[in-house]
């Protein structure tokens, strides 16, 4: 087997653990299949060529973020395949069926310069004509500016006003028909959320406290009112795998909008080199917010591998319930979900009304924010 060797194209300090195949640059993880068959090695080769040509900050939009990472293991691809080397990433064909033609053009972008062009071709078939051609759009952008990360968000735009996507999960080679077992933490909360948001004051035409006097002649509302303002909240689980590319700072400033959240994190749990169990920590609860320092568990593994028994304890917690994820689920060993967990997903998002939000901007709407009593 040819391990993987990050070092070698960035010097410094790398960890290279067991996965299905991905990598932080900003971290210097890197998650890879470590057997010995010819597939594994094509999906350590693909990582490897992230770590030479991909972009280690890349400015990308939350709402065009899955795309641009499709479109970026499309480009990856092809730069690799130009060079001589073969790679595939961990996307499958499977993830097509039922999909909405964004996620099958997602795919298509990601099988660029992979030995799954027979694969990706069919899939353009099943594309409506208008679908197609925003779908052929977005490839020629990706190969005329291959050697540019910036062509991999313009695609990712063109394929973003495709008609949007439903949750799906990724699958690597195998499925996994369980989830990993969730335990629970609950961070130090020790600081405030709210940051004086409790107390309003508004204009009214009576009162002893004159307060606005350039009012008089627009609505006579010249005296001032302090009330308390209802904190509007709800709960809001997050998905703490490394697809989502949220920071802390994302958090606490939804956090300032929606300062009565209870807010948990989950993720999965590595042990010898696989995540078969997972973890979910409430960071924010009743207008006090976790250390930013403390929003992850020490033993964070960036994987999903729980999303079923996470969402089941959103289904319990106060409404509105709001998960911000990107929909892809994943099971024990963080294997793609087969469709005995992906239908216990949506059987729980419709039972107890909770709504997906892809962009934390999603999230601070579906959820509110303060509002006078």
């Amino acid at each position: 087997m040819a391990y993987p060797l990050p070092q070698a194209v960035d010097p410094g300090g790398w960890s290279v653990d067991a996965g299905r195949g991905e990598v932080d640059l900003t971290a210097r993880e890197m998650r890879v299949p470590l057997g010995d068959d010819r597939h594994d090695a094509l999906v350590r080769a693909h990582e490897q060529a992230h770590v030479r040509f991909s972009p280690r900050r890349a400015r990308v939009a939350e709402r065009h973020r899955l795309s641009y990472m499709f479109a970026e293991d499309g480009r990856i691809g092809l730069l690799a395949a130009a060079l001589g080397v073969a790679t595939v990433p961990h996307v499958d064909i499977a993830l097509v069926d039922g999909a909405s033609p964004r996620d099958r053009a997602r795919v298509v972008l990601a099988l660029q310069g992979s030995d799954d062009e027979t694969a990706w071709r069919a899939i353009c078939g099943s594309l409506s004509p208008s679908h197609r051609s925003c779908l052929l759009a977005a490839l020629r952008v990706l190969r005329e500016g291959v050697s540019d990360a910036c062509s991999s968000l313009e695609a990712a735009r063109l394929i973003d006003t495709l008609p949007g996507a439903r949750m799906t999960s990724i699958p690597s080679r195998g499925q996994a028909t369980r989830w990993g077992d969730l335990s629970h933490e609950r961070a130090p909360m020790n600081r405030p959320a709210a940051r004086g948001r409790s107390r309003a004051l508004l204009a009214d035409e009576s009162g002893s406290a004159l307060t606005f006097p350039h009012r008089y002649l627009l609505d006579g509302r010249v005296f001032g009112r302090v009330v308390r303002r209802r904190l509007a909240g709800g709960t809001l689980l997050i998905d703490g795998s490394a697809s989502m590319r949220w920071t802390v700072e994302d958090i606490d400033r939804l956090l300032e909008a929606v300062p009565a959240l209870l807010v948990a994190v989950y993720s999965g749990v590595r042990s010898e080199g696989v995540q078969r169990t997972g973890y979910l920590r409430i960071i924010a609860e009743g207008g006090s917010v976790a250390d930013r320092s403390e929003f992850f568990s020490p033993r964070h593994a960036g994987g999903n591998v729980v999303d079923g028994p996470a969402l089941r304890w959103l289904a319990d917690q106060k409404p509105p319930r709001a998960w911000y994820s990107d929909g892809l689920v994943t099971g024990e060993g963080d294997l793609a979900a087969a469709d005995n967990l992906v239908r216990e997903v949506r059987a729980l998002i419709a039972g107890a009304a909770i709504r997906r939000c892809g962009t934390l901007e999603e999230a601070r709407d579906c959820l509110g924010a303060a509002a006078p009593a």
